[in-house]
């Protein structure tokens, strides 16, 4: 519960640093933009790649895919930069099913074409929080569940670059590609493993599994 709360407050604390700053910076250009086009300075995402991974990752591993939803809200808040929050949801029954928070901040690199933020090639400085659940209850339908659940809390750091393009006749679709690295810290205490609990296990997630880990998005997203 500490653990929590010391990463709650460290999101909150993230946060109030990201409004502060954006209320330092000079307020988005709007005259810098396409003719015939209105300026957004909102985003809201949905990345699918973490859909096709992770499903098909489980459904080979346990036979039971998963759904999980990475969404994700960008505000403007400055003429090359943004602060991009990210939401992970697994809406699923699997035996290991992680949610977590993200937040970055991302630096977007003049061009022509896109003079102002949100849209072009950027870097993203990130960190981010999980937290991985394992059940290893027994499920029968005429007895109550038995064993326990296991959760890990995890830190990460890390940085992506990608490129976000606006696409559509008012420019208002987008598409966000982005790779990068990051890597991963359990947080909080390991649970102990109950006696006889054959299918328990204290095994690193595939978070913790090497030093850097690869990570990635492939989202559609609409502004605003």
């Amino acid at each position: 519960m500490k653990i929590r709360l010391r990463s709650t407050g460290l999101f909150l604390v993230l946060l109030g640093g990201g409004a502060a700053f954006a209320q330092a910076q000079p307020a988005p250009a709007d005259s810098v933009r396409p003719a015939g086009q209105a300026a957004y300075h909102n985003i809201v995402r949905l990345d699918g790649l973490v859909i096709l991974t992770r499903s098909m990752a489980d459904l080979i591993r346990d036979g039971s895919p998963v759904l999980p939803l990475l969404l994700g809200y960008e505000r403007q808040v400055g003429q090359h930069l943004s602060g991009n929050i990210e939401i992970l949801l697994t809406a699923s029954k699997a035996k290991e099913r992680a949610t977590g928070l993200a937040l970055q901040m991302r630096y977007y690199i003049a061009s022509p074409r896109y003079p102002t933020a949100l849209a072009g090639f950027y870097v993203a400085p990130t960190v981010s929080s999980r937290l991985v659940k394992r059940d290893y209850r027994a499920h029968f339908l005429w007895y109550t569940p038995s064993g326990f659940i296991q959760r890990r809390t995890l830190g990460g750091a890390g940085a992506l670059v990608g490129r976000q393009a606006a696409f559509g006749p008012s420019g208002r679709l987008l598409f966000d590609a982005s790779i990068g690295l990051m890597s991963w810290k359990q947080l909080n205490s390991s649970a102990d493993i109950p006696a006889g609990c054959k299918r328990c296990t204290d095994e690193p997630t595939s978070y913790e599994n090497t030093v850097f880990v690869p990570d990635g998005r492939l989202s559609l997203g609409y502004r605003f």
